[in-house]
């Protein structure tokens, strides 16, 4: 007779049994962690798959890395080996602390909240069970309901999508099928689902979510990182504006009717290239499969899925693409270039169908390489699934302000992303900046949502706008009369009072300026401006002992930037130049008087100027170069750097630049060099073409201070030659020495003298 065993000793017989389950460790995978670490995880694997039968041995073969700094809870990939087959699966194991078991819970909530809407076994998000034992860790399965991707080689979206930016395989255009086929299968089992907000609930809902990023961005670390990316966009408002700014002023009671509409929805809520799992066959991506739920809920912005995983995407693969270029020290400015022109395509999305997207199809000058096409390919395949999934529901024409919107706010929200280092905090932070400044520039996409014309009223609030020294304020709202949509427009005002040649205005200029420098500590150009105002203000006092304290504190302004930017910085070294350019002036009136102490500031300001020439061959520093060495008595080699220049400004068409100021300097620019060659036909052609541009002359004083010391300095000529440069005289308002009678000069014309 066989004698039956007790409960207990058949709980004793079970745990031995668990217990000697075989667990083979890849040494991949092992090093990872201590012995006793090993030991912990082996016994949770066993405790969750004490009653799996037939289960001989698990192999676990790979540890899943997400984005959190801790990477806890555990994510490994295993196998499970049976008899006659084997099974690969995920799973999720707490780290038997409070905080990480709650993360699993969520996880599993949020699971159940959307299973409903997706088929059972769904063929994209993997399968989620609850394996957790009556004592010990809690353990989630995820199981993939597609063989052909389990059967492959199995690898992360994003370390996919890095390989093919890089070497070509897999090929990009069998990455985006991947990426469109989740999204394709997102809008027809969830975004169907998804409703629109109106403005008013779109704004509390972020100024909920990003209330604390927006603070940890004027925190001094992260104030150092945005500097730099504002130099390196040389103050355009028209391709960049700082989103943290932006948000800021965007969600606050002041520019309410600036947030589009929004459609809310079920969603994952964590898309991003570590949470889907591609399967690669013969150089092409074949299969796709989404975990990690723990952010699931019904009611979540759709654009954020589509956001989240272009920016994750982009600023993983993009130091890829920008080690590509020659230049290494020109990382920002091509991130920027590439913002640019990902845009410019995006809006082609609105007049074509670009599905499937493919890279021959994107044309870029030859000198671009192979991978930033790559990536291209993907990212646009992202914004034409948000174009189509966004652009339903009576709202074809919305789709992109909402889009750029979530891009601005995503970007601001990456201000706690502790895996970011400093090159990808700042992609990101160009992003936002890019997608923020074409928001503004949109047209009226959405009926209700007019942001062009609600920014420029805004704009103009007030000529004297009351500034605020408290850089630590609170955001969205907290004090309204300093918020405004850019530092620019507040800029604006004091810079112009600045060039005002009044003793009175240029000293509220400053006060104004140093206001500023304390509500924008990240902008470098209100230093720069800073500095500027207190060398114009040290031309006009009287004072000596003010004067050189003047000087001496715009040292100790611009000095310390070319410390900072160690790779130079165009605009501090032009700022330089332009602060010793000042002081001569101021000696030797514009040249009317000679002066040897004036020869000192021209030499030192041709250093500097020299120094930005040789950086980028710039047409600004390059014409100061060539006028100075003229002013200096250097012939030929101003000759030599005015062609140059010339010849530069010669490749820009002035009607295709986005800004009217940029147009105004290139015709200025181009003016100022054929009056140094001696061509005083083009020269007047091209001043003119300047000042009609410029009717208000807000940019006329810098062209006609370099013009009246050239003009200056030139020898006599014969009659026809003094006729040119009176005309020249005439049409920039200056008074030109020795003009003969009816040569239509300033003086005849305005005073008939």
């Amino acid at each position: 007779m066989v004698k039956k065993l007790s409960a207990r000793g058949r709980a004793r017989v079970a745990r031995a049994s668990r217990d000697s389950l075989p667990i083979v460790w890849l040494n991949r995978v092992r090093t990872q962690y201590s012995p006793s670490e090993c030991r912990d995880l082996e016994s949770a694997l066993r405790g969750a798959y004490a009653k799996t039968e037939d289960l001989t041995t698990i192999v676990v073969c790979d540890k899943l890395v997400g984005y959190s700094a801790t990477n806890r809870p555990q994510v490994l990939a295993i196998e499970l080996i049976h008899q006659d087959r084997s099974r690969p699966k995920i799973v999720r194991i707490d780290d038997d602390v409070a905080s990480y078991r709650k993360a699993l819970e969520r996880e599993y909530a949020g699971w159940t909240k959307l299973k409903g809407y997706l088929g059972d076994p769904d063929p994209l998000f993997m399968s989620l069970r609850d394996l957790t034992p009556k004592s010990g860790r809690k353990v989630l399965e995820y199981d993939a309901a597609s063989t052909a991707l389990v059967t492959r080689d199995v690898a992360l979206l994003e370390e996919v999508v890095i390989r093919s930016c890089r070497w070509g395989s897999p090929t990009p255009e069998s990455v985006a099928q991947r990426i469109r086929n989740i999204y394709d299968y997102m809008n027809h089992r969830l975004f169907l689902h998804a409703r629109a907000k109106d403005a008013a609930s779109v704004a509390e809902y972020y100024r909920k979510k990003l209330k604390r990023r927006v603070k940890k961005w004027w925190r001094p670390e992260r104030v150092a990182r945005r500097r730099p990316v504002l130099v390196s966009i040389e103050g355009k408002p028209h391709q960049f504006q700082d989103p943290v700014d932006w948000i800021n002023w965007v969600l606050s009671p002041v520019a309410k009717d600036c947030v589009p509409e929004c459609i809310f929805g079920p969603c994952h809520g964590d898309m991003h290239g570590r949470n889907v799992l591609i399967g690669l066959s013969n150089g092409e991506a074949r299969d796709q499969a989404v975990y990690d739920f723990e952010d699931m809920d019904l009611d979540l912005p759709v654009a954020w899925e589509f956001v989240k995983l272009e920016m994750e995407l982009r600023v993983r693969a993009l130091p890829y693409v920008i080690r590509a270029w020659e230049d290494k020290k020109e990382d920002l400015r091509h991130a920027m270039d590439f913002e640019r022109q990902l845009y410019r395509w995006t809006r082609n999305l609105d007049s074509q169908t670009l599905r499937p997207i493919e890279t021959h199809r994107i044309e870029f000058d030859p000198d671009y390489p192979a991978p930033w096409k790559r990536l291209f390919a993907i990212l646009l395949e992202i914004r034409q699934s948000a174009k189509i999934c966004l652009s339903g529901r009576e709202r074809p024409e919305c789709w992109k302000e909402e889009y750029l919107f979530t891009l601005a706010a995503y970007s601001v929200h990456t201000a706690t992303h502790t895996p970011y280092d400093l090159i990808h905090q700042q992609l990101a932070y160009i992003a936002g900046g890019v997608a923020a400044a074409h928001f503004a520039r949109e047209d009226r996409y959405c009926p209700k949502v007019g942001c062009r014309q609600i920014c420029r009223k805004n704009a103009s609030w007030t000529p004297r706008p009351k500034l605020a020294t408290n850089a630590k304020q609170e955001p969205f709202g907290a004090a309204e009369e300093s918020l405004f949509p850019s530092y620019v427009v507040v800029l604006a005002d004091p810079k112009k009072r600045a060039q005002s040649r009044q003793e009175r205005e240029v000293d509220a200029a400053v006060r104004d300026l140093e206001a500023l420098c304390k509500m924008y500590p990240h902008v470098v150009a209100i230093e720069q401006e800073s500095a500027l105002a207190k060398v114009e203000l040290s031309t006009l006092v009287a004072d000596n002992n003010r004067r050189a304290e003047l000087r001496k504190q715009a040292d100790e302004i611009l000095l310390p930037l070319l410390s900072e930017f160690q790779s130079g910085d165009e605009e501090t070294l032009g700022k330089l130049g332009r602060r010793h350019k000042e002081c001569a002036w101021a000696i030797n009136d514009y040249g009317q008087r000679e002066s040897g102490a004036d020869r000192i500031h021209y030499e030192r300001a041709l250093e500097y100027y020299k120094r930005a020439y040789d950086l980028r061959r710039g047409y600004y520093p390059g014409i100061n170069v060539a006028t100075l060495h003229f002013l200096l008595g250097n012939r030929d080699e101003a000759d030599r750097v005015a062609r140059e220049v010339f010849k530069k400004c010669s490749t820009i068409q002035p009607e295709n630049l986005p800004d009217v100021d940029e147009r105004i300097w290139v015709e200025a620019t181009r003016a100022e060099a054929c009056l140094l060659l001696g061509d005083y036909g083009s020269a007047l052609e091209c001043y003119s073409a300047a000042m009609s541009l410029d009717p208000t002359e807000a940019y006329a004083e810098s062209p006609r201070r370099h013009a009246r010391c050239i003009l200056a300095k030139l020898p006599p000529g014969d009659e026809s030659e003094q006729t040119m440069r009176a005309k020249i005289g005439g049409v920039l308002e200056i008074p030109i020495p020795g003009a003969p009678p009816g040569a239509g000069g300033f003086l005849e014309d305005r005073f008939g003298v």
